[in-house]
């Protein structure tokens, strides 16, 4: 990318464009094959920095370091991630979603109540603020969903929505957790939509279901 002088990048779109976008960041400054820092097998070394304009409420990747990228060609699908891989400003206008139809909709929130649900459940003793930032945001979704389902050119609804799907993947929630490994229902989920080539948030509504 140096040699095209390009010095910043913009993901619009939903997780998937900004998770590609990290990658392609993360890899202008990677010296060999993305493929080794997106698997483990290496750390990430730098990033290109981006932006975010996003156009779907659901993987809250606007706002948190975490990419998830597929192989095609290995049929393998990894989650990953980097200090260096925030995003520098991310750009949430409810208008840009205006244009989501119904199942996509649907699908998003159930998407960021599963990640919600992957923190709510854990072992942890004494973690009172934590479990109510995540009531908080099942809570709203609960409440606010089924309204905006029937009413998808509300801009009041969609800007909630919009706004408990950026909450709903932060760290904000792993402080004070111990690091317990991978996210069951995420890891699942993941290998559900690439063998299948399902919408990404489908499978959740299976495995929550």
């Amino acid at each position: 990318m140096p040699d095209e002088g390009i010095d910043f990048l913009l993901a619009v779109g939903g997780g998937s464009v900004i998770d590609c976008t990290k990658a392609i960041a993360a890899g202008a400054k990677f010296d060999g094959d993305p493929w080794d820092f997106i698997t483990h097998k290496r750390n990430v070394t730098g990033s290109l920095p981006f932006g975010t304009v996003l156009t779907l409420a659901a993987t809250g990747s606007e706002m948190n370091p975490s990419s998830v990228i597929t192989n095609w060609e290995t049929h393998e699908k990894y989650g990953w991630g980097s200090s260096y891989t925030y995003p520098r400003f991310s750009i949430l206008d409810p208008a840009h979603t205006f244009s989501v139809p119904k199942n996509q909709t649907i699908y998003g929130i159930v998407d960021m109540m599963s990640h919600v649900f992957e923190h709510y459940f854990h072992q942890t003793a004494h973690t009172p603020l934590q479990d109510r930032f995540c009531e908080s945001i099942l809570t709203t979704v609960m409440e606010e969903a089924p309204k905006l389902v029937d009413d998808l050119h509300n801009y009041d609804l969609r800007e909630t929505i919009l706004y408990c799907g950026t909450m709903a993947l932060k760290v904000l929630f792993l402080w004070g957790l111990p690091a317990t490994g991978p996210l069951i229902t995420s890891s699942m989920h993941s290998r559900l939509s690439m063998i299948f080539r399902m919408a990404a948030a489908l499978p959740f509504c299976f495995l929550t279901g």
